[in-house]
């Protein structure tokens, strides 16, 4: 186990750690883009005026930075509220917008980068529309991309304000309408939670229910092709799993029942594995039980938790890249995207248009 699964486990782990388990820590931290929850972990157990100056530097001033980024997206809801008016549909925040937003313990220190939201399908053309009315752009795309979001992906191409540049995603459903996952969209915005009393912006939007907002960072975690954040994600989930059981009794069990509703046993089974491997998340017994039905043959699920574990959490942090096992992970999030016959003609179609804007060789420039 590394030093950073350590502290993440048992805060208190950090008060007597030595300045030479600190340089390990902090670099494991930073590829993880967990410097500022460290920060709000030390500070919630009463360890950070007791820590060794250096590092408790560096984790101010990750500290700091996270909170900027935070204040960032915050603003940049209220630009998206104030552009769509009155007529707005119904806004669900999603990951680290709704964390904050709902209050949630995990999102002191979080890094917020983006400003995800969910929205009924029926409403994407509209909003869409008025977002690049008042200033918002979509990067240069190819006739292709445009296929790819408008057909085969569950959301908008990125939209960025260049006098902010906070990236919006806007999604119309968790995964893309051809994934072998296909949460039914209108049952998640049903059982949205309305954020009335919350301060301005976050009281004109809304939050995925407890239970939805597990499955989601679960179907995130197995769907993301960019892996470097996972351990940051599955932090979340243990965070998320925490809390909910902690106020709801019946957290586990509407879970798995949920879980069932949507068609997302399978990422729970993955995820609630990873937790109690990597952060020995107290998950009940009888609801491991009733997920383990929906798990893989064993010989998959031991290939799986080994690559998971490779990447999320390397035990040398001189290596803290996995090539083979990142690359294995990269391509199964593809694979559970899309049909195989899909999934071969749009990643030719990525490497012939990647490979005609980077060619391999060129002829001389003349002088």
């Amino acid at each position: 186990m590394n030093i950073l699964l350590q502290v993440l486990r048992e805060p208190v782990y950090m008060a007597d750690l030595p300045l030479t388990r600190w340089d390990d820590l902090l670099r494991f931290a930073r590829h993880a883009r967990l410097l500022g929850t460290l920060h709000a972990l030390a500070e919630r157990h009463g360890l950070l005026h007791n820590l060794p100056q250096q590092p408790r530097d560096w984790l101010i001033a990750d500290r700091i930075r996270s909170d900027h980024l935070q204040t960032l997206v915050r603003n940049e809801l209220a630009q998206v509220i104030r552009a769509l008016g009155d007529g707005a549909p119904p806004i669900v925040l999603l990951k680290g917008a709704a964390y904050m937003a709902a209050g949630l313990p995990t999102a002191a220190g979080r890094r917020i980068a983006d400003l995800d939201l969910l929205i009924p399908a029926e409403a994407l053309d509209r909003t869409e529309a008025l977002l690049q009315a008042a200033g918002w752009r979509t990067q240069a795309l190819t006739d292709y991309d445009h296929y790819y979001y408008r057909k085969l992906s569950h959301e908008l191409p990125p939209l960025t304000h260049p006098a902010r540049g906070v990236e919006v995603d806007i999604h119309h459903n968790l995964t893309p309408p051809v994934s072998r996952l296909r949460p039914d969209a209108g049952a998640l915005l049903d059982a949205a939670i309305p954020l009335e009393q919350a301060p301005w912006p976050f009281g004109r939007c809304q939050v995925l229910s407890p239970t939805d907002m597990v499955l989601h960072s679960a179907t995130h975690l197995l769907f993301n092709d960019e892996l470097r954040g996972g351990l940051r994600d599955v932090y979340d989930l243990h965070r998320l799993c925490l809390h909910f059981a902690a106020v709801d009794p019946n957290f586990w069990t509407s879970l798995d029942a949920r879980a069932t509703e949507l068609g997302l046993q399978r990422p729970l089974w993955y995820a609630l594995r990873a937790l109690e491997r990597l952060l020995a998340t107290p998950v009940p017994e009888r609801q491991a039980k009733r997920v383990r039905a929906s798990s893989p043959n064993p010989a998959l699920d031991k290939f799986m938790a080994q690559l998971i574990d490779r990447v999320l959490a390397p035990r040398d942090p001189n290596r803290l890249s996995a090539p083979i096992s990142g690359w294995l992970l990269f391509v199964r999030s593809h694979w559970v995207r899309m049909p195989p016959t899909l999934l071969v003609t749009h990643l030719t179609r990525k490497w012939i248009g990647r490979f005609r804007n980077n060619p391999p060789y060129s002829s001389p420039q003349p002088r």
